[in-house]
């Protein structure tokens, strides 16, 4: 998780570069469905991601955040609509771990041969916001049966990097290393990039990733 580097160009002193893991997990709400995983449909090169999560209009979803080492979460919304989040505590291998229940039935349905985004964005103390799209689709009750099909969604991965000056102790700088959609396909990962931007800073500056 540690890198000690020497100075370099543009910094005076030595500093220690950190790696932040921010993880994503979204499941159906258990008393909603027997099937609690989601899945995604694969889409080629039509869209600009490969593939494609896909939600149920009118359903309730857990979302559960993972950040390695632990750090502290303030504030969650999914599509610009703020959540109740719930802090589940300290878990082994000093992970923190958040959730949130959210509500699709405010989100449109996604148009014929269109996709939307499930935009979740999340307050970090001492980073800043993080804002990760994921192209999905919303479909009606009554294609349900489309939503139940493709590969199982695993999670959602944001690893940051963090530099701090050693001899002030000062963040210099965070940035974006890996953003990946994790999917189960023959019990191995396969993994995909996230298509977005990340906004790293108090300052909400966009960074592409």
């Amino acid at each position: 998780m540690f890198k000690l580097r020497q100075k370099s160009e543009c910094l005076e002193s030595p500093f220690l570069e950190e790696e932040v893991m921010v993880e994503f997990f979204i499941n159906k709400v258990a008393s909603e469905s027997v099937d609690q995983r989601l899945y995604l449909k694969s889409d080629g090169k039509r869209f600009s991601d490969g593939k494609t999560l896909k939600l149920q209009s009118g359903k309730k979803y857990v979302l559960k955040i993972e950040i390695l080492p632990a750090r502290k979460l303030e504030a969650i919304s999914v599509n610009s609509k703020p959540q109740t989040l719930i802090e589940i505590g300290r878990a082994k291998k000093n992970i923190m771990i958040y959730k949130c229940v959210f509500d699709t039935s405010q989100f449109k349905m996604t148009d014929n041969r269109q996709r939307d985004a499930l935009v979740i964005s999340c307050t970090l103390v001492d980073i800043g916001i993080i804002v990760v799209p994921i192209q999905c689709k919303f479909y009606s009750e009554e294609f349900s049966d489309r939503v139940k099909s493709g590969s199982t969604l695993e999670s959602v991965e944001v690893i940051l990097i963090e530099l701090r000056n050693l001899k002030t102790g000062e963040r210099e700088s965070v940035s974006v290393s890996e953003a990946t959609v994790k999917t189960f396909l023959n019990k191995e990962h396969s993994k995909t990039n996230v298509i977005g931007a990340l906004r790293m800073d108090k300052k909400n500056r966009e960074l592409p990733y």
